[in-house]
């Protein structure tokens, strides 16, 4: 049987060596890519690929960019007959426009469908907004978790009098996730209200929090509002240390630079889910995800 070939987008390359290295049976996909004089999106496969399993690594948040050299990669594979083409996506974008309101797009529902039409074979994603984003993705979706990598490392730091919180209701499978790996039963609440887009207002908290050190556990980070009200409502019910769980950080909102400049959180760890844009303080750890990626991808190209 051929081997896989291995492709990426330019928003996955800074993962692509350490994944290629991990998996000795997926090789390099023999091709050119950029862009036109007009700056279009160029893709020309230099080997054949009909019958070939494929796999194309990239995140599809903004800029647009990365949706587009997503879909027209895996169309020419599909028309050039890939047996199989397993896009690997580690930050799905536009995850949070996933609900219908009033005048208002769900691009995470329209973008997924668009993954459909472009041909791929199979989805592997890894913490998704929300069950609605697993929904819209009609194609096999193997659906990957960092949190408990994350869950491993707190756990390895032996943090005593541990409580583990979600701050907003759409968390709670994310943190009950993350507790279970961690040994506890129970996990915190807070209710979180939303006066626009970009800010968040913490209201309350279901769970006991006095004198404990808290995780909060979230999918991630943007404008950082969301865990710094958090925090704030935490210490002031008399929470001790505060850390954070996070697996996405979005580095073009900033939000990570609020959050690592108040003294709120003691640490505060993330995931490789995109590639890092600024130098990190101390109190920021990075997950690797390529191990993670890696055993997925080699179960899929084998399967």
């Amino acid at each position: 049987m051929a081997e896989a070939l291995f492709f990426s987008t330019s928003a996955g390359a800074y993962l692509a060596d350490d994944i290629l290295t991990k998996i000795p049976t997926l090789n390099t996909g023999k091709c050119r890519q950029g862009h036109f004089v007009d700056g279009e999106v160029m893709f020309y496969l230099d080997e054949p690929v009909k019958g070939r399993a494929c796999v194309i690594l990239g995140h599809t948040g903004p800029p647009a960019e990365n949706l587009l050299e997503m879909f027209t990669i895996i169309n020419t594979l599909k028309i050039n007959g890939a047996k199989k083409i397993i896009s690997v996506i580690p930050y799905f974008g536009y995850a949070r426009s996933d609900r219908d309101k009033p005048l208002q797009p769900i691009n995470s529902r329209l973008f997924a469908g668009f993954l459909k039409q472009a041909g791929v074979s199979r989805v592997v994603c890894l913490d998704l907004h929300s069950r609605l984003n697993a929904k819209y993705i009609s194609v096999p979706l193997t659906h990957l978790s960092a949190l408990p990598l994350m869950a491993d490392y707190y756990a390895n730091q032996k943090i005593g009098n541990l409580a583990i919180a979600t701050p907003d209701h759409g968390g709670i499978d994310r943190a009950n996730l993350f507790a279970k790996q961690m040994g506890i039963n129970k996990i915190v609440v807070i209710e979180k209200y939303r006066p626009t887009d970009t800010t968040a207002i913490s209201l309350n908290i279901t769970g006991e929090v006095n004198n404990k050190n808290v995780i909060v556990v979230d999918d991630m980070i943007e404008t950082g509002h969301t865990l710094l009200s958090a925090a704030k409502l935490l210490k002031a019910k008399g929470a001790k240390n505060l850390y954070a769980a996070v697996t996405h950080c979005i580095y073009q909102s900033k939000g990570i630079n609020l959050l690592s400049s108040t003294s709120l959180y003691k640490k505060i760890l993330i995931s490789n889910s995109q590639e890092p844009k600024t130098k990190l303080p101390p109190k920021v750890s990075i997950i690797n995800i390529v191990p993670l990626l890696s055993k997925a991808i080699a179960k899929e190209i084998v399967g």
